[in-house]
């Protein structure tokens, strides 16, 4: 970005430079050694005394398709930088973003001053949600990313979407007397991917629990209380006046049922309250949604989270939930924040698996449990009548203690009281059902425990996992930056503007920090400026000189008590002899007739020039002309033959002789 200085005059004393987006191909170990800009887009230059501006440039949807494109050509990706109206795909793709600004004033040389982004036309950040331009700035793809750092086989089942999704941006320096201060505004960021394993935890947790059925079918089936019921139901049936038996009732076997009614209604409703809307950390950094989210505002449009949706607010890693303030070259996704999302993610998954272990306990207890046994009473072989016990209880009732719902409907086959069949059923059964199912909370509490456990780990865990993996290794993808200040050369130098000026970058993206692929910079200003203002100084050497003599120096203009050196030089501008210091005064001039000594051998004609040069690099010069001293040698000199000969010379015969001289009566 060096090479943009060029465009500034030579001569210019500050300089302040802007770019919405600026972007630079950097070393790829990939075999492209070539550096260079990429694409340089909402550019504004000033430069003073050449152009001082204020210049500003915008950048809208209408100019986007005009940024140029650079494919990246990677081993499994070639993707155009930036994704435009008339180019589909993309790494970056402004949106809309709305009109974005860059501004540059030069207005003196010990003064300049740049700003980008949502800024105004005088250079203001801008960031009223009235404003003309919309805070939603760009999104970053980085889901092609992800094969480059090794973990492409996971994306078709943990995370097929990678964005990084910006706020609006706005950066702006100021330099004066070459001391640079700097501010920037990012609104926000955030991480959005989707992950197929998130979209369908919904159905894996419906499976999940309707095993829960199963489970308690076989715990309350097979040898439990079907079992001791159909045992305990073979009895004799005696008429109590007579004394002798009316009948042999026996249990009808294979026919025998327990069934769990309300499980498929139930899991349902437990999923819906469970994952049906999005769940947050405690501390708003992960937000999930399991499910389509719509909420409807005016009863049309749907708005909300997709299914499968991983928002990760990347602002609300620092105190106070804002990415402004932040020190330097603040690395966001660095070690730390990345431990905090992970442990976001963590959260949230503890809090799917504790409400769905909540919620199984809840949904037991509303199930209810129905068992059916067929039986017959016969005497001698003779069918007397036929029918069932029915039992009906839920959960709830086996946890509290309360005794069953016992039914025994009966159809009479041949000659007999019913009435001594069923007290008889019912007088056999009812004591027996609080003992056999006294034997059965416990363990069915320790199936409901056992499932929750297989919920969380083989349905949920591994999603969250592999959600933590993909997130621990994003920082392999992208390197983000917030206020940005580049000092290190050869990427940058001191400043985008040479080695004494200085930029800010509002956010600054890396991709593929390892391979050092590409790195875009949003909302870039640079400046610089003189320390002090530029003097125009004058300076004369009298002339012409005599070998050996001084020429004497005026000169004026110069910085108050700075440092002069003044310099002769022959003609082809080397020095000649030492150089004369003097100090200016407070007016800026330097003592009046200051010698400056012509060598002895100087040859009649020779032209010097005095330079003069102060500490700041101000300069002033003049031009003095040697010739031999004729005093010396003319021959005439001092023999004129008339000098001393007036013969009246000493001879006026009045000389001294005024006869009133001395007598003035008057005197004194």
């Amino acid at each position: 970005m060096g090479g943009n200085a060029a465009f500034a005059a030579p001569t210019d004393d500050s300089e302040a430079l802007a770019q919405v987006i600026s972007s630079q191909l950097l070393e790829s170990v990939l075999g492209d050694l070539t550096e260079g800009e990429l694409a340089t887009v909402g550019y504004s230059l000033a430069g003073n005394p050449s152009d001082p501006g204020a210049n500003t440039s915008a950048l809208d949807g209408t100019n986007v398709g005009a940024l140029g494109l650079l494919q990246l050509s990677l081993p499994t990706v070639n993707l155009p930088l930036l994704k435009t109206p008339a180019q589909e795909n993309g790494i970056l793709d402004l949106g809309a973003a709305g009109v974005l600004n860059a501004y540059t004033l030069a207005d003196s040389a010990t003064h300049s001053k740049a700003a980008s982004g949502v800024v105004t036309s005088d250079g203001a950040i801008n960031v009223d949600p009235s404003n003309d331009g919309n805070n939603d700035f760009a999104t970053v793809s980085l889901t092609d990313l992800l094969a480059q750092v090794g973990i492409d086989p996971v994306t078709s089942t943990v995370v097929d979407q990678l964005d990084l999704n910006l706020g609006a941006l706005a950066s702006t320096a100021e330099s004066t007397n070459d001391v640079a201060t700097s501010e920037y505004y990012v609104a926000g960021a955030e991480l959005d991917l989707h992950s197929p394993a998130v979209d369908g935890l919904t159905d894996a947790v419906s499976t999940a629990l309707n095993a829960v059925g199963g489970t308690l079918n076989t715990i309350l089936g097979g040898d439990g209380i079907i079992e001791d019921l159909v045992q305990a139901l073979d009895i004799e049936v005696t008429d109590p006046l007579l004394g002798i038996p009316v009948a042999n009732v026996t249990a009808g076997g294979e026919g025998a049922t327990i069934g769990i009614n309300g499980l498929d209604t139930g899991v349902s409703a437990l999923v819906d309250d469970v994952l049906g809307t999005p769940i947050t950390d405690s501390n708003d950094i992960v937000t999930i949604a399991f499910q389509d989210d719509f909420t409807r505002d005016d009863g049309t449009e749907p708005t909300g989270l997709a299914g499968g949706t991983v928002l990760i607010n990347l602002a609300n890693l620092y105190d106070g939930g804002s990415l402004n303030g932040l020190t330097a070259n603040s690395l966001l996704l660095d070690s730390t924040n990345l431990s905090k999302i992970t442990t976001a993610v963590s959260g949230v998954a503890d809090s799917v698996t504790g409400q769905l272990t909540t919620g199984i306990n809840s949904l037991l207890n509303e199930l209810s449990v129905d068992i059916h046994i067929p039986i017959e009473a016969a005497l001698a072989g003779v069918e007397l009548a036929e029918g069932a016990v029915d039992i009906h209880t839920t959960i709830a009732d086996l946890r509290a203690g309360v005794a069953p719902t016992v039914d025994i409907p009966l159809t009479a086959l041949g000659i007999i009281d019913l009435s001594l069949v069923t007290d008889a059923v019912s007088g056999v059964v009812t004591p027996l059902l609080p003992t056999l199912f006294d034997g059965v909370v416990d363990p069915l509490l320790e199936a409901v425990d056992a499932v929750a456990g297989d919920v969380v780990t083989e349905v949920v865990s591994p999603v969250f996992t592999g959600l933590s993996d993909v997130l621990a290794a994003v920082n392999q993808v992208v390197e983000i930056t917030i206020n940005e200040q580049p000092t290190e050369p050869p990427t940058n130098g001191e400043g985008y503007l040479g080695a004494e000026s200085f930029t800010v970058n509002a956010l600054s993206v890396e991709l593929l920090p390892a391979l050092a692929v590409a790195n875009i910079d949003l909302a870039s200003s640079t400046v610089r400026s003189a320390a002090v203002a530029p003097f125009e100084p004058t300076l004369t050497a009298t002339s012409p000189v005599e070998p050996g003599g001084t020429t004497e120096v005026t000169s004026e203009g110069w910085p108050p008590n700075a440092e002069v050196s003044l310099q002769l030089t022959d003609d082809a501008g080397d020095p000649v002899g030492d150089p004369v210091p003097v100090t200016t005064d407070a007016d800026g001039n330097i003592p009046a007739g200051t010698p400056v000594p012509i060598p002895e051998d100087a040859t009649d004609g020779t032209e010097y020039t005095v330079v003069g040069t102060d500490e700041f690099g101000n300069t002033a010069e003049s031009d003095t002309v040697v010739i031999e001293d004729t005093a010396a040698t003319d021959p005439d000199a001092g023999t004129d033959p008339d000098a001393g000969t007036d013969p009246d010379a000493g001879t006026d015969p009045d000389a001294g002789t005024d006869p009133d001289a001395g007598t003035d009566p008057d005197a004194g």
